[in-house]
């Protein structure tokens, strides 16, 4: 496959090439099935289109994108029976100008399944309609910062009240950091800190990902009950678990009452990220009428899991 310019600093695929590009993907997704037992959920056409890297890149217009699925990826998927999810745009920051063309085509569009994109450019949460309103789900795929190395729970909050926003704003279907590991940056790009540290980041989003697990949908709650608290909810619709996540940006405790609408348990088990803790489990709390009380530590994020 040839590039319309350097490989770095720009360029783009020759649409001459498209279909040799679109067999490599199909290829890729298969070798990870057949030669290593990997079925890949989803398969992203091009990380950062419209960034123009020092490394290696390629830049996409939406016209490219809609010519390369219409009559290329998707008849190469379905032809060779790939069954991976397709990805696009996932742009820098959280902005869908290069997916219009594509589903704005019903025929283009149908190839599609996941809407997604970075957020480096700092932009709140938002919806994107013309994806949602077509069942597409949607991704915000990665994120981090640059600033000095910040473990702390305060940095936490501000991770956790994203993922929060993502959730309840966005109504996204997916956040993801950006790494887990760094190799020698002494800043935030990475859940774990240059020298090994553990950061609270990761521990907040521990509250999430640990409990609300794939298949659960996001059910409704009051978004801030009082001042400086954020409540999001989730639950398995197939089993009946269920997860409340309570962010705490007060520097004080805050004591709520909670009630369950359509669901019931006995108790609930809090687990708690905060200044001292890092998702610790703590004693259960009786559910008596469909309702319990709950203290949230100052600065802290807490996960009530039932039943």
């Amino acid at each position: 496959m040839k590039s319309n310019g350097s490989l770095t600093n720009g360029g783009s695929l020759l649409a001459i090439d498209y279909q040799a590009y679109a067999d490599y993907l199909s290829q890729y997704v298969l070798t990870l099935k057949n030669s290593y037992g990997i079925s890949l959920y989803a398969l992203s056409i091009q990380n950062e289109p419209n960034y123009t890297a020092t490394w290696r890149s390629c830049i996409w217009t939406g016209q490219q994108f809609h010519d390369f699925i219409l009559n290329n990826l998707t008849p190469t998927f379905t032809r060779n029976g790939v069954t991976a999810k397709i990805i696009m745009p996932e742009e820098s920051g959280w902005i869908f100008d290069l997916t219009s063309t594509t589903l704005n085509d019903p025929a283009a569009a149908a190839g599609v399944s996941i809407i997604a994109a970075h957020n480096y450019d700092g932009a709140g949460a938002s919806t994107y309609s013309l994806g949602q309103n077509q069942g597409k789900g949607l991704w915000e795929t990665e994120v981090s910062t640059f600033e000095t190395f910040d473990p702390s729970i305060a940095n936490g909050l501000v991770w956790a009240q994203k993922i929060n926003d993502w959730m309840t704003v966005a109504n996204a279907n997916a956040w993801h950091y950006w790494w887990l590991l760094t190799g020698s940056s002494n800043d935030n790009e990475a859940l774990i800190g240059p020298s090994g540290q553990t950061t609270k980041r990761l521990y907040v989003m521990g509250n999430f990902s640990k409990f609300v697990r794939p298949g659960y949908v996001r059910i409704g709650t009051t978004a801030s009950p009082v001042g400086g608290v954020s409540i999001s909810a989730y639950k398995d619709p197939s089993t009946g678990k269920f997860a409340i996540v309570a962010i705490n940006h007060n520097g004080s405790n805050v004591v709520l009452n909670f009630a369950l609408n359509g669901f019931t348990a006995t108790s609930v088990t809090p687990w708690v990220t905060s200044s001292s803790l890092d998702l610790v489990q703590q004693p259960s709390i009786a559910v008596g009428g469909s309702a319990f009380t709950a203290t949230l530590p100052a600065s802290s994020v807490t996960t009530f899991v039932g039943p």
